[in-house]
């Protein structure tokens, strides 16, 4: 919650979770396929049980600090809840000047969405990866996750809030470029244009997290910090479960290639949104 940190520090703590997140993605994998040789299966899902309680227990030693009292009802006001929607989409696309944000990371979020499907079957269908290789390329992504994160705060001073955000999505048109380029070889070498691509989309997405969760967090008072969440996250969820089919369908019909240059093309739309917004001259420490 923002209360739980000082604003001039938030940018930092933000960039510091999507470290941890970033690494944790990126070994898990790996911790977990040694687990599954040396101890098996089923104790590995044993470990994997204990690590949620771990989790559980990190949460519960968190220093609480003070909410203001909730309206409490012993049932569902739909009403309310009707009202506190609408007073989230208000706020989001209203005058609070999230609304060119918004529109940047839903567009951003159909180029995820693209990606996403594109690129798994783009490796075994096309480029004959292995499940190995495959892997190893999704590891790249999470260490240029962890790199972008390290970086956030330094190149949020040059470039400014804005300036940092329109530069990952811009990376991340270029990366993408990059694994659409990665048909023309095979084999390793495939597997080394791919991983180049998602350490470079990794990157960007490290870099730009943190400074889109301050921002959002800067421009929103405290009591509409959870509708304005849950409003751009939902959102952002819905144009994934619209795109995602239709991009399937595009590399169905059209191919991979095609389809990653299309995702490249969405992630740079994304960056000119922002790009011709005066987020772009936006500057929270």
């Amino acid at each position: 919650a923002p209360r739980s940190v000082p604003r001039d520090h938030r940018q930092r703590a933000h960039a510091r979770l999507d470290g941890a997140d970033a690494v944790a993605q990126t070994a898990a994998p790996a911790v977990a396929g040694a687990l599954i040789r040396v101890i098996g299966a089923p104790l590995a899902v044993l470990v994997d049980a204990i690590s949620y309680l771990f989790s559980a227990a990190m949460v519960a030693t968190l220093r609480s600090v003070p909410e203001p009292a909730a309206a409490s009802s012993a049932k569902l006001d739909v009403r309310a809840l009707t009202a506190e929607i609408r007073d989230g989409v208000r706020w989001v696309y209203g005058g609070s000047g999230l609304a060119r944000l918004a529109a940047g990371t839903h567009t951003w979020f159909a180029a995820q969405a693209t990606l996403l499907v594109a690129v798994a079957p783009y490796a075994f269908l096309q480029l004959d990866l292995s499940a190995f290789q495959l892997g190893l390329v999704y590891g790249a992504a999470g260490v240029g996750a962890l790199g972008g994160a390290v970086l956030s705060t330094t190149l949020g001073h040059r470039l400014g809030t804005g300036g940092a955000i329109i530069c990952a999505y811009a990376v991340s048109g270029g990366a993408v470029v990059m694994l659409a380029a990665g048909f023309v070889p095979a084999g390793w070498t495939a597997a080394a244009v791919l991983g180049v691509g998602q350490f470079g989309h990794g990157w960007a997405m490290g870099l730009s997290n943190s400074h889109e969760m301050t921002y959002r967090q800067a421009l929103t008072p405290d009591g509409l910090q959870a509708r304005t969440n849950t409003t751009m996250r939902s959102l952002n969820r819905a144009v994934v479960v619209v795109v995602s089919p239709l991009a399937g369908l595009a590399a169905d019909r059209l191919g991979f290639a095609p389809t990653l240059a299309a995702a490249a093309m969405i992630f740079v739309v994304a960056a000119a949104i922002l790009a011709l917004s005066p987020i772009r001259r936006a500057r929270i420490s």
